[in-house]
């Protein structure tokens, strides 16, 4: 157990390392325009990746308008007759 949490603190670190580093020679090419650039660049790529989460399927998922129904339930209303006095 231990190594798989030392195995992904240095997976993750070393990622981030990349991420800087890559970054940082992005913000310099001419077609991105600085961190403006990256950050549109960032966006598009973390939209790309949503896109690409909608096709991932797992064994017990519960449709949307299901989980909907469980956690808000609508109620029927019990004044279906309004009294005058």
């Amino acid at each position: 157990m231990i190594t798989y949490v030392a195995i992904a603190g240095a997976v993750a670190g070393i990622t981030g390392a990349m991420g800087i580093t890559v970054g940082s020679f992005l913000t310099i090419l001419p077609f991105i325009e600085g961190l403006l650039g990256l950050f549109v660049l960032s966006g598009l790529l973390r939209m790309a990746a949503l896109v690409l989460l909608a096709f991932v399927q797992e064994q017990r998922s519960v449709p949307v308008g299901q989980l909907m129904r469980v956690l808000f339930p609508i109620r029927p209303s019990t004044n279906l007759i309004e009294v005058e006095e």
